[in-house]
């Protein structure tokens, strides 16, 4: 009996781990620069509301990093009438996430996230700066342009153009191929610094 009730205890600790795995898993798709001083893209929606389910995504451009990081671009989950532009951080100040407007369909806004010469990190959207905030090292060991799935149905149907980095004083198109993909996402790639994120 006490067999018994430790193999249904352990089945059942197992069930809960995948499950809270698997609600808290994410999906990315997108490119990378190593060793920059910021980041930029032009980020579009597509012409309708993608398919999300009872669930939702983002496309950003940010900085990486489990602990501390700063992104910006546009979300839409369910219940949202529109996609939404947003800056969102986790710093050792605490973690913020911002939604500043709405961002109609068919449409395109620049965002970026880059480092200050005082050493704060500022993020812009279409231009205008949202803040600005410390404890992020410049450069950082690289800066994405990605969309992020939190569930494998969620449709992305994104188009990033003029993705750049900076160094300490200018800005250039991405050069580099380090491209990701989480099946069942796809790109199709144009140049290193215009492509769209596709799928499922």
């Amino acid at each position: 009996m006490k067999r018994r009730l430790s193999l249904v205890l352990l089945l059942a600790l197992v069930l809960i781990l995948v499950i809270a795995t698997s609600a808290s898993a994410s999906w990315y798709a997108g490119n990378s620069r190593t060793t920059a001083y910021g980041v930029r893209a032009d980020i579009s929606t597509p012409s309708s509301a993608p398919y999300v389910g009872s669930s939702g995504g983002s496309n950003w451009v940010g900085t990486p990093g489990t602990s501390y990081w700063v992104q910006a671009g546009w979300r839409y989950y369910s219940g949202y009438s529109y996609a939404r532009s947003y800056y969102e951080y986790s710093l050792p100040t605490g973690y913020s996430l911002t939604e500043t407007s709405n961002q109609s369909w068919g449409t395109t806004k620049n965002y970026e996230v880059s480092s200050a010469s005082s050493g704060y990190w500022t993020v812009k959207i279409a231009g205008v700066s949202q803040g600005s905030w410390s404890y992020l090292a410049a450069p950082v060991s690289s800066v994405r342009a990605w969309s992020e799935s939190h569930n494998s149905t969620v449709v992305l149907n994104t188009q990033f153009n003029n993705v750049k980095y900076r160094d300490s004083t200018t800005w250039y198109n991405f050069d580099q191929s380090s491209w990701r993909t989480d099946s069942p996402y796809y790109l199709s790639i144009a140049y290193t610094y215009k492509f769209n994120t596709l799928g499922p």
